[in-house]
C-alpha cells in the first residue's frame, strides 16, 4: 500500500515542478515578447505642452505660461538593443500671455502659435520599457495669432506686431523620457528654442525663445511574437 502512495506523491511532485517550470518559462517568454528594444515599432501620442516665452537679452519682456495641444505619431528604429533612433511628427501648440509697453501704451496679449514639430532623437534604452531621448527638433510655424486686450491704441499695437517678420523655421533642443508598459506609452519632454522667433522687424516688438514641457499618453503598435 505504501508504494502506490509514494508513487502518487512523486507524481504530484513532478506535476508541480513541471507546472512551475512551465509558468516560469511562460513569464520569461512574456517578458521577451514585450521587450521591444530590438523591434521597429510605431505609435501615436496625445497630450499637452506647458510653454512660455523668454527673452534672455531683456528683462522688460515678462510672460505667463500657456497650455496647448500636442499630438502626433512616432517610429522607433533600433540600431542595437540599447541604442536607436526615434523620429516623430507632431502638431504642437505653444504660446504665452504677456503684458508690456508698445508705442508708449500698455498692452496685454495672448499669443498662440501652431507648429509642425519634427523631433529627430537618439534613443538610449538602458532597461526594458525605459527610453531616454535626446536630439534636435525642426519646427515649422503653421499659424500665429495675437489676442490683444488694451486701451485705445490696440490697432497701432497690433500693426507693430504684424510688421515683425516671424521666423517660420526654428531649431530646438529636446531631452525626454518614454516609459513603455506593454503597449501604453507615457512620454515627458523638455524643449528649448536655439534662436529667437523674430527675423527682421520693428525693434520694439517682442523677441523671445520658447521653453516648454510636454506630457503625452500614447499607444505603441508591435507584434508580440
Amino acid at each position: 500500500m505504501k508504494l502506490p502512495f509514494y508513487l502518487l506523491l512523486a507524481l504530484l511532485f513532478i506535476q508541480t515542478a513541471v507546472i512551475a517550470q512551465s509558468t516560469k518559462e511562460e513569464r520569461q517568454q512574456d517578458r521577451e515578447d514585450h521587450d521591444v528594444r530590438n523591434k521597429i515599432t510605431m505609435g501615436f501620442k496625445l497630450g499637452l505642452n506647458y510653454a512660455n516665452g523668454f527673452d534672455w537679452s531683456s528683462a522688460k519682456f515678462v510672460a505667463n505660461s500657456f497650455v496647448g495641444l500636442a499630438t502626433g505619431t512616432f517610429i522607433s528604429i533600433p540600431l542595437s538593443t540599447t541604442i536607436g533612433l526615434q523620429p516623430e511628427l507632431l502638431f504642437s501648440q505653444k504660446g504665452f500671455r504677456s503684458d508690456g509697453l508698445l508705442n508708449g501704451q500698455s498692452y496685454s496679449v495672448t499669443r498662440t502659435t501652431n507648429y509642425f514639430d519634427l523631433p529627430l532623437q537618439v534613443a538610449f534604452k538602458p532597461l526594458k520599457g525605459i527610453t531616454i531621448l535626446v536630439g534636435p527638433q525642426y519646427t515649422y510655424l503653421i499659424r500665429q495669432t495675437d489676442d490683444f486686450k488694451s486701451g485705445p491704441y490696440t490697432t497701432q499695437q497690433a500693426l507693430a506686431f504684424e510688421q515683425a517678420t516671424v521666423k517660420r523655421n526654428t531649431v530646438s533642443l529636446l531631452v525626454g523620457v518614454d516609459l513603455t508598459l506593454r503597449h501604453l506609452v507615457l512620454s515627458t519632454k523638455a524643449g528649448m528654442d536655439l534662436h529667437q522667433n523674430i527675423g527682421d522687424g520693428p525693434p520694439q516688438t517682442q523677441r523671445y525663445n520658447y521653453l516648454w514641457l510636454q506630457a503625452c499618453v500614447g499607444y505603441r503598435f508591435y507584434n508580440n511574437r
